[in-house]
């Protein structure tokens, strides 16, 4: 629908103002929450097939990290990477074994970092997420003089 109302501004000119009114669409679609997880945290949820779920982890310090994806029910993939959500296409490590193995992967963060870990689900599943992380001391070379 379109609204038109002239409005005289002076006797010389005249302001032509349209107003054009848009019906408005909604669209409803499920967000990928990011859900923080600490060091020694164990995580027990399920994941339905084609799904998404995320966790990061916010390192303060350089660390060894260690993430286990143990599959209970059925296929789901382990996927990491830092500073971003994981995707198929774009992580730092995916073991991406089939059926019910554990799958580990094994980070050594040089700095503070924001690590990402995304379970896809290939299946419905359950599943238990594990995490630790070792506090590593970085040596610098004048340390050796």
């Amino acid at each position: 629908m379109i609204l038109q109302k002239t409005l005289t501004k002076t006797a010389r000119a005249n302001i032509t103002i349209i107003l054009i009114f848009l019906a408005t669409v909604s669209i409803t679609y499920a967000a990928e929450s990011i859900n923080s997880i600490y060091p020694e945290d164990k995580i027990k949820d399920q994941i339905s097939q084609h799904n998404w779920q995320y966790y990061k982890v916010e390192l303060d310090n350089p660390a060894k990290l260690t993430i286990k994806l143990r599959k209970i029910s059925d296929d789901v993939d382990l996927y990491v990477s830092k500073n971003q959500k994981p995707t198929t296409d774009n992580f730092i490590c995916a073991p991406r074994k089939s059926g019910k193995r554990i799958e580990t992967c094994r980070l050594n963060s040089q700095e503070a970092d924001i690590i990402y870990i995304g379970i896809y689900g290939k299946a419905d599943s359950d599943y238990q997420l594990g995490l630790s992380a070792h506090e590593q001391e970085l040596v610098s070379w004048s340390d050796y003089k």
